[in-house]
């Protein structure tokens, strides 16, 4: 089957020699339409992978290419778990919702220096699936990143634990059927 997906991560460095683009703003969504161009000619898909700040750039990116299935990775990166943190990600959450070709891969929310537990990220993970419906979400791994805030099955197990009391099949396309069809696998 080969390839399905390109990726690239949208994100400013505050460390200047570590940016590629302009800024912000219109000027470096120009700069990055090239690369859109290819997944759509080939069939592939996008795989975006930035903090929540910049995901209404994304969401002027999915609506500027509806054809491109888009997948986000880590739940758009909630890190900050402050009242404001969460506000300015959940309002970057909706933008990327509102794109019908936006699918969320639900991964890589432990917090830094704290032990990963099905409460501390039970409101991220049902709000994702509020948000975006359990058609465009899928469960997954961000190992071995994700050993630092837990174990493999410690995560897992939690990840079922926030989703016992949804449908057989509501699980079933959670943690396997939208990822093999995404994905395209056997």
């Amino acid at each position: 089957p080969g390839s399905t997906a390109t990726t690239s991560p949208m994100c400013w460095p505050a460390m200047p020699r570590f940016r590629w683009c302009a800024a912000s703003g219109r000027s470096r969504r120009q700069q990055r339409i090239p690369i859109w161009h290819s997944p759509a000619r080939h069939g592939l898909h996008y795989e975006l992978q930035t903090r929540y700040w910049h995901l209404a750039e994304g969401a002027a990116l999915a609506r500027d290419f509806p054809d491109i299935p888009i997948v986000l990775n880590h739940a758009g990166v909630p890190e900050d778990r402050s009242p404001a943190g969460l506000d300015g990600w959940r309002r970057g959450m909706q933008a990327m919702a509102a794109c019908a070709n936006v699918s969320v891969k639900i991964s890589g929310i432990g917090q830094r220096g704290r032990p990963w537990s099905a409460e501390d990220n039970r409101a991220v993970v049902l709000e994702v699936i509020d948000l975006f419906g359990v058609e465009r979400c899928m469960f997954a791994s961000n190992y071995p990143v994700d050993s630092l805030v837990g174990g493999y099955d410690t995560i897992l197990d939690g990840f079922k634990a926030i989703v016992a009391a949804f449908s057989e099949a509501d699980r079933r396309r959670l943690f396997h059927d939208n990822a093999v069809s995404l994905y395209r696998l056997p």
